[in-house]
């Protein structure tokens, strides 16, 4: 049947309902009569996949069985009338689209991207590239070929000088002990970087700078740098204060012994962070100065004479042995990937075992020859008339060079009964580590609206139904007008293109009862005596709020794992209920789990001493009130003859916990 529907890219801000539009076009084309095994409509993940078609079949049953929700849907279906109306589905209409779903289920193109190019891949491996059969390695099979491959590295060339001096240079900082785990960690951050160009030198500074200067590899030694700097100061203020000037004397001291490669003294940080590389401050004649020391104006360094270019001279001539250090390194890895790709081929690959990521590199590189494109590309693309795309700006080039090969044709068609839908918000962008480029996201909308009559058009949800007034009104302020401010921030000209094309206003949604809110900005300053100031912040704001005494949910967000965990251990020893998301785990990271595996092992072995007085002085101590052997063999029998779950059930019952072990229970038990 002939789809009125248009090709569409949908802009959406967070909390707006992308996922109510992709699933209210998915009914679209169904009550259209299009065949859903003609629909390819791919998420990031696996949950998200699961979560759009259990919402299609949400959507159609609760119309199906509600006359209010019928005509809600039949609303939402013809609520963009330039995309074209669809005759009003009645309740039958809805139960044989469910039957139909239900029927060809285990024949739908939904899910990830990663999974279509596996099955692409299965369905043609000589043309895709592979000798034959092949079978996918997930992330526990992926580490462990990781550490075999480099271990069979180690046992290759390790009696090599060439090859340890290589180590040395990339994992000298966490000395020899750590040394594998270092080039581990380095394998499962550059490995897949390295795939993508092989060929492509690392730390060459003509290919990084393109051949223009770069100032501070060509920098002179510190001392002369310093001792010139010191000099211009002296000529330029000689009524430096004696505490600016011995300070002053003192940093650069400091500088000149430093040893080049070694890592910088905290103060010596501080003073190449703040003094030399930050940004000045302007005193009331608007002249640029840093403080040394506080109190009068005497201590302050203006940029007089050839203050200012003497600093920048000190401060390249300190940072060129970091940058060198940096160059060689890259150079070491690359070369290091390069070794590594041969022992991790050989024991992967070479066997038939791949990853989505080498099956991934495999159709962009077959994509590119017209042979694959007109055999394989034809029978995929024959068979797919319409494309939904969610979350579009994690998107990578290599994934769009074999997407492309479809939805291009799409995109061309004329005849109207084929269409693309994609949405996203560079804004959201979250795995440009991995290759998503949110610029695809409207490079492929400017290149198809180029000519005469435009093929794609654009479509906002500005809508947020997550947020409150308070927290809607808090960021258009923050991020509406960053075109103003991007000289005072020292953005980028092109972010600042990139952000304005991407921005939307977020408008809050009307309610009968508007949800609550509140924002509160805090800058943190620091105090030498307390090394984390923003976690005692955190602390001190939970303290004010008492979200646990009041029944609220409350968020901490950290960029990392192990500021995540640090945080929770400084809230854990304020006696505030904490949960560890991510990578945590409920066995470990409470008093009640380690209680639980102290228990477990100490009735496991009788010899394990640690075991038994860790689980005496826990909140589980009760269960040895009898003694050690009467409580083993207890626990001994309890697990014989229930199970784990029934004696962990049994171990806690009597014991009272706070929400947040309450909780952590549930999740051991889970």
């Amino acid at each position: 049947m002939k789809s009125p529907i248009r090709h569409t890219m949908l802009v959406a801000n967070a909390g707006s309902g992308k996922t109510y539009a992709l699933t209210t076009r998915m009914v679209k084309l169904l009550a259209l009569g299009v065949d859903p095994r003609r629909i390819a409509a791919l998420t990031f993940t696996k949950k998200a996949a699961g979560e759009f078609l259990d919402a299609v079949f949400i959507r159609l049953a609760k119309a199906a069985t509600d006359p209010a929700d019928l005509a809600k849907l039949n609303g939402d279906l013809n609520g963009e009338k330039e995309e074209g109306t669809v005759p009003p589905l009645d309740a039958a209409r809805c139960r044989e689209l469910l039957v139909l779903l239900t029927e060809q289920s285990g024949s739908l193109t939904m899910g990830t991207i990663d999974s279509l190019f596996a099955r692409i891949a299965r369905s043609f491996p000589l043309e895709s590239g592979l000798p034959g059969e092949f079978s996918m390695i997930g992330e526990s099979e992926l580490e462990r070929a990781r550490t075999e491959a480099l271990a069979e590295v180690f046992r290759n060339k390790s009696e090599g000088r060439e090859f340890l001096d290589l180590v040395r240079r990339i994992a000298r900082r966490n000395g020899e002990r750590r040394v594998f785990r270092t080039l581990l960690q380095s394998v499962k951050d550059y490995h897949e970087k390295f795939l993508k160009n092989p060929k492509l030198p690392w730390g060459e500074k003509d290919l990084i700078w393109k051949g223009t200067r770069c100032a501070i590899l060509e920098a002179g030694e510190v001392k002369p740098a310093a001792d010139a700097f010191w000099a211009e100061i002296e000529r330029t203020h000689p009524d430096l204060g004696d505490a600016a000037a011995e300070r002053l004397t003192l940093l650069l001291g400091m500088a000149c012994e430093h040893r080049p490669g070694s890592a910088w003294s905290k103060t010596l940080k501080a003073f190449i962070d703040d003094k030399l590389c930050g940004e000045l401050k302007p005193d009331d004649q608007n002249s640029p100065y840093f403080g040394l020391v506080n109190g009068s104006a005497k201590n302050r360094i203006h940029l007089k004479g050839n203050v200012g270019v003497l600093r920048e001279e000190l401060r390249n001539a300190l940072l060129r042995p970091v940058y060198e250090s940096l160059l060689a390194r890259s150079k070491a890895l690359r070369e290091f990937m390069a070794t590594f790709e041969r022992s991790y081929h050989a024991l992967t690959r070479g066997r038939g075992m791949m990853t989505f990521s080498d099956v991934t590199d495999l159709l962009a590189g077959q994509s590119e020859g017209d042979g694959w494109t007109t055999s394989v590309g034809y029978r995929i693309d024959s068979r797919l008339d319409h494309w939904l795309l969610d979350e579009f700006q994690d998107t990578s080039r290599l994934q769009w060079k074999v997407l492309g090969s479809f939805v291009d044709e799409v995109i061309q068609d004329a005849g109207g009964e084929r269409s693309l839908f994609y949405v996203g918000d560079t804004k959201q962008a979250i795995y440009s580590w991995r290759g998503g480029d949110p610029a695809l996201f409207f490079e492929i909308f400017e290149r198809n609206n180029g000519g005469s009559e435009p093929r794609l058009f654009e479509r906002e949800l500005k809508v947020s139904y997550r947020s409150a007034k308070p927290i809607v009104d808090f960021v258009n302020t923050v991020f509406e007008n960053i075109k103003g401010c991007a000289e005072e921030l020292g953005l980028p000209s092109k972010t600042v293109e990139d952000w304005t094309k991407a921005w939307r206003r977020h408008e809050e949604a009307k309610r009968e009862h508007p949800l609550k809110g509140y924002v509160r900005w805090e800058a943190v300053t620091s105090e030498e005596e307390d090394e984390n100031p923003v976690h005692r912040k955190i602390v001190g704001i939970l303290r004010e709020v008492l979200p646990w005494e009041r029944g609220l949910s409350c968020a901490v967000l950290t960029r990392k794992n192990e500021e995540a965990a640090s945080i929770a251990s400084i809230l854990q020893s304020e006696g505030i209920p904490v949960s560890l998301e991510g990578k945590s785990n409920p066995c470990n990271d409470n008093p009640l789990g380690l209680a639980l595996l102290a228990a477990f092992r100490a009735a496991a072995c009788p010899e394990d001493r640690i075991s038994a007085a860790l689980l005496g002085a826990s909140p589980l101590k009760g269960l040895l009130s009898k003694g050690e052997e009467s409580f083993r063999e207890e626990a001994l029998g309890m697990i014989a003859s229930g199970g784990y779950e029934e004696t962990v059930r049994a171990w806690t019952s009597g014991i009272t916990l706070d929400p947040f072990l309450s909780r952590r229970a549930a999740d051991f038990l889970s």
